[in-house]
């Protein structure tokens, strides 16, 4: 059975209705608690699932942060996805030579 997750369900309502404020703003509460799971073990690392990112995944979580900019409409955030930002950035710098 292929089931969808939250992300993936919310994903598709945003691209169906992007003006439609309340999937726009109950998209970027999740994504934000995501951010604040993949965050919650620093300065070890940054999460992904229960491992620390690769490179490879961090440049894919990078690519994604102007998409997450672009739902923080209000900017209610946007300090805290910016603080996102630099610790990828950090991480990936840091640990250059640990990350596969």
């Amino acid at each position: 059975m292929d089931c969808k997750g939250y992300f993936e369900i919310m994903r598709e309502c945003y691209e169906i209705d992007p003006q439609n404020n309340e999937i726009t703003d109950l998209y970027l509460e999740f994504k934000i608690e995501w951010i604040s799971y993949s965050i919650h073990e620093w300065p070890s690392g940054i999460l992904l699932g229960n491992d620390g990112a690769t490179k490879e995944e961090c440049i894919k979580l990078l690519e994604e942060v102007p998409f997450i900019n672009k739902l923080d409409r209000n900017k209610k955030y946007s300090e805290y996805i910016k603080d996102y930002e630099n610790k990828i950035k950090e991480y990936m710098e840091r640990d250059h030579r640990k990350i596969p």
